[in-house]
């Protein structure tokens, strides 16, 4: 813990900005309880100091040693601790709203954040030798914008998205809460970056190695996402027209809209929907 508060990886720095963000964020329609929202917006902010945080302590490992994981991701805890500290103690002045929920929201949207950032700043410094904060910040943006190819390919809003883990819709419930499906994709993220963070570190230390190391990171992106793409429809983390067929097999055009529902529904009452739509 004591590298805290050395100036060179910025850490203390990093953390006095997310002191200031959370003291803006509990002034703020949404972000002011500890949930949802508030979550979110940590889990993007801190992926993102993560990876810049790495990227500075990789930099100071002048003598090509393997870097402690362990270390880092104890210092990084710190980023963690300041949005739930502030929330909680803003939440003790103004009431407290479904403290336990905002609790799960923040373990899983917020605490995986440290090692999907962690590692894709380990990626930038190995991919690039020059650049690598920009080179991260690129990568980082890449990953944000995949989703946007199911919104744009798919019939769906909804995203799921290593760098914030879940995002409803532009409207949702105000009573939603993390459920498994969830739950379960923020493991598989922990478990798939924390997986690739071992295996750059490791490579590092011998340029030999790396390349043998980026083999084996580019099979598992590559495996990754072919997995992702056929299972992610079954299991809820995306909708393709396939599975919309399937789930509501009765498709009624308007002027405006395309609507799907389900067979059960009788067909005066689909007039009805459809009129109310346009």
């Amino acid at each position: 813990m004591k590298n805290i508060f050395k100036w060179k990886n910025f850490l203390i720095v990093y953390a006095a900005l997310l002191l200031v963000l959370n003291l803006i964020l509990i002034t703020l329609p949404l972000t002011n309880v500890f949930g949802y929202e508030f979550s979110t917006v940590n889990a993007i902010v801190i992926s993102f100091l993560s990876g810049l945080y790495v990227i500075s302590s990789f930099k100071e490992k002048v003598d090509g040693s393997k870097l402690n994981a362990l270390a880092i991701f104890k210092n990084l805890s710190l980023l963690l601790l300041i949005p739930f500290a502030v929330s909680i103690i803003n939440s003790i002045f103004t009431g407290f709203c479904s403290f336990w929920d905002g609790l799960l929201f923040y373990i899983v949207l917020t605490f995986p954040s440290i090692a999907v950032g962690s590692t894709l700043g380990i990626i930038s410094f190995a991919i690039a030798s020059r650049l690598r904060r920009l080179v991260f910040i690129l990568l980082f943006i890449a990953v944000s914008l995949i989703a946007l190819f199911e919104i744009y390919f798919n019939p769906q809003v909804y995203l799921y998205n290593p760098i914030f883990g879940y995002f409803p819709g532009t409207i949702y419930d105000e009573g939603l809460s993390v459920d498994f499906k969830l739950f379960f994709y923020r493991l598989l993220n922990i478990f798939f970056f924390l997986g690739v963070f071992g295996i750059l570190n490791n490579a590092l230390r011998n340029k030999k190695v790396i390349l043998v190391a980026w083999r084996r990171v580019i099979y598992s992106l590559v495996v990754a996402a072919v997995f992702y793409l056929f299972v992610s429809p079954m299991w809820g983390y995306s909708t393709t027209f396939s599975k919309l067929n399937s789930e509501l097999s009765t498709k009624i055009e308007t002027k405006h809209f395309i609507i799907f529902a389900d067979k059960r529904i009788e067909k005066d009452d689909l007039k009805f929907i459809a009129l109310n739509q346009e």
